[in-house]
């Protein structure tokens, strides 16, 4: 989800684009109040965002999927027979995983004083790669 708005954010003046995210299971929550400050920060709403799942479907409309964290990207190619690559290697030239916060520290919610720094640098490294996305995106790209 920070990918799919930090993306629009920084293409709404580079060229029309359309962006959307989807996750691989039905998500526990909507857009936490603290995800959705952080992003408002960067002047971004992220307040009407709904979450959804990836789909046969989607995946055969969309010119390129990209997955944040390489079990999200094995989940796809395994339920999909998709090959995707991830955020790093578009934004960074980096085979390096960007895995969401519930994969990199247990019980997340009950240890906000990790969780919440972790989710935050996501977010920034999110944001830094942008630039370097959109350079090379189209290389990527059916």
């Amino acid at each position: 989800m920070s990918a799919e708005y930090a993306l629009r954010a920084a293409a709404r003046a580079e060229a029309p684009l359309h962006v959307s995210s989807a996750g691989l299971a039905d998500p526990p929550h909507g857009v936490l109040d603290r995800v959705r400050d952080y992003h408002a920060g960067r002047n971004v709403d992220v307040s009407p965002h709904t979450p959804r799942r990836v789909t046969e479907q989607l995946l055969k409309q969309s010119d390129l999927v990209v997955a944040m964290s390489t079990d999200h990207r094995d989940q796809i190619a395994d339920q999909f027979s998709a090959e995707i690559p991830l955020f790093n290697e578009i934004a960074y030239g980096s085979s390096d995983a960007l895995p969401d916060v519930h994969e990199v520290i247990e019980n997340w919610r009950e240890n906000m004083d990790r969780s919440v720094p972790y989710v935050y640098g996501v977010i920034d490294h999110i944001y830094n790669g942008i630039p370097g996305f959109i350079d090379r995106m189209r290389s990527f790209s059916r």
